[in-house]
């Protein structure tokens, strides 16, 4: 399909053109060209999972920071890997950000959820920041928890999932293994963040924006939010990326 006809598609889509995303005229600047690194958005998304993997693929063509809350996919019925049915490519190379994320959001919901991608709510920073998108409910999601002091000075990036977990819960390991890979440069990175009486949610935005070339996602079990046995990750714009899993209590 071409930009073109893409487009239209888009403008088709109710409540979910670039003004349903509430884009704010100061984020100009975020929503520049995915650039000319191939982009494809295979819609609907077969699941949860394959939704988070696009978005942060969106992310890194665009080298906007991104921070994404979701459900984690329940186990499938019994003999099904995923579910493709109906699924075709779209090319997205060259389209602007919001405009992708728009494509990508106004997909049909997959048989097997809880992609749910109707059900994200999606803010644009009015500056320089984090684009958010959450379908967990912010009145409940331990991202709204805030924490009295967080600081590293310093340390490598690799550090800062182990401190963040430190802040929620005391008793984590200082030293904990991590899935993905933390030996390459970006999370050899020296971070410096000092924050005070902040959200999680400003804790992740504020090490994306100091590190300059990632995005955060956080997993949970339930639309609740809750902390035990979620994930927080960080994929950067390298390509690789790290997560560390709360305990489970």
């Amino acid at each position: 399909m071409s930009l073109l006809g893409v487009s239209r598609l888009i403008a088709g889509c109710i409540g979910f053109g670039v003004a349903g995303l509430s884009l704010p005229q100061a984020s100009a600047a975020l929503v520049g060209a995915l650039g000319q690194h191939p982009v494809v958005l295979r819609l609907p998304p077969s699941d949860g999972l394959s939704f988070e993997v696009m978005t942060l693929e969106l992310s890194r063509a665009a080298h906007v920071a991104v921070g994404l809350e979701r459900v984690v996919d329940p186990p499938l019925p019994g003999g099904i890997i995923s579910d493709t049915r109906g699924q075709r490519s779209i090319a997205v190379t060259g389209m602007r950000l919001a405009d992708a994320l728009s494509l990508l959001l106004s997909a049909p919901q997959s048989a097997y959820g809880p992609a749910r991608p109707q059900g994200y709510s999606v803010e644009w920073p009015s500056a320089k920041g984090v684009v958010h998108l959450s379908s967990l409910n912010a009145k409940t999601s331990f991202l709204m928890r805030r924490v009295a002091s967080f600081e590293l000075h310093g340390q490598p990036f690799s550090e800062s999932l182990s401190a963040i977990h430190r802040a929620l819960d005391p008793a984590f390991p200082t030293s904990v293994g991590s899935a993905g890979s933390v030996t390459g440069e970006a999370w050899r990175t020296p971070i410096t963040v000092a924050l005070t009486d902040a959200t999680v949610r400003d804790v992740l935005d504020a090490l994306a924006l100091a590190h300059g070339d990632l995005s955060w996602y956080v997993r949970c079990r339930s639309d609740e939010g809750e902390y035990a046995g979620s994930t927080i990750g960080f994929a950067s714009f390298d390509g690789s990326g790290v997560q560390v899993n709360a305990r489970v209590h």
